[in-house]
């Protein structure tokens, strides 16, 4: 009898076990600002994008003045000083890629450009988290501490309109491999290109139909 109960034990642990390894993985759809819905792909952590939207149709994308939210607070005069950098690098950078990859004709930074009977989009750009770093931590403690850090949301809709038709959220922490003496604010610049190149990445695959990969 308790070799039964023994054999039934570890066939009901040995079910519970294939059960919880054939569950649904985590799913990689997650709810965002605004009701949209998020996924993840191999460019970017968050995106979504309105069905069927793929730049056709606007000439003109108009990268505008990168916001910051306000739960960011700078914790001294050096990373206000950093954020305003940052805020000023980003929409150079991006409009600077968006006509590299010719993703619709016109790509302007100012309001001035617009021309009449142009069909626009907006990008907006949106500071969410910041982090200086510290480069005691990075050259004492090493292994990645102390990195500058950037949490980043974009949306793009028609010009004056709230209704997004792409929105994307990533972060990036400076790399801290080969950095060796290189100063913060080097750091820093080096990882808002890198989130200027993937997002801008991403936007070239949709506007040129290549595959999305979503995980």
């Amino acid at each position: 009898m308790k070799l039964n109960l023994w054999l039934y034990s570890l066939t009901a642990i040995a079910v519970a076990g294939i059960a919880g390894c054939s569950s649904t993985p985590k799913s990689a759809v997650v709810p965002g600002p605004e009701g949209v819905v998020y996924r993840n792909t191999d460019r970017l952590q968050k995106v979504f994008v309105a069905e069927g939207f793929d730049f056709a149709g606007y000439d003109t994308l108009l990268v505008l003045p990168t916001a910051v939210d306000p739960s960011v607070k700078p914790k001294d005069d050096k990373e206000r000083e950093r954020l305003e950098l940052l805020q000023r690098s980003l929409p150079a950078q991006f409009a600077a890629l968006l006509a590299s990859r010719s993703i619709v004709p016109h790509v302007l930074s100012s309001r001035d450009g617009l021309q009449p009977g142009s069909r626009v989009l907006e990008l907006q750009l949106s500071v969410l988290q910041f982090s200086r770093g510290s480069s005691t931590e990075r050259w004492v403690v090493g292994f990645g501490a102390g990195m500058p850090y950037v949490y980043l949301r974009g949306k793009i809709s028609p010009l004056g309109e709230p209704t997004p038709l792409l929105m994307f959220e990533e972060d990036e922490r400076g790399d801290w491999l080969g950095t060796g003496f290189e100063s913060n604010r080097d750091i820093q610049a080096a990882a808002g290109l890198e989130l200027s190149d993937d997002a801008v990445s991403f936007m070239s695959d949709l506007a040129q139909h290549r595959p999305i990969k979503f995980k």
